[in-house]
């Protein structure tokens, strides 16, 4: 059976994007609450960078602390 291929949107949804623009709008200027405000309460953020994954409540905001001192 031939696989069918999956039609893909031209643009995100509005309520996906506007939650990545918030995470990236975050990171590039710094914005520690713009940033944190695109996660909910528990995330998980694996990295390149040690100690390579953070879990739980503000798992993101101690992954920014430590990538800003990498």
């Amino acid at each position: 059976m031939a696989s069918q291929p999956i039609p893909l949107p031209s643009e995100l949804p509005s309520e996906i994007k506007a939650v990545v623009d918030r995470l990236v709008g975050g990171f590039n200027k710094k914005g520690h609450a713009l940033y944190n405000s695109a996660f909910a309460g528990d995330a998980i953020v694996v990295d390149g960078i040690a100690p390579y994954r953070w879990t739980g409540s503000n798992a993101q905001a101690r992954w920014l602390f430590d990538a800003e001192k990498w």
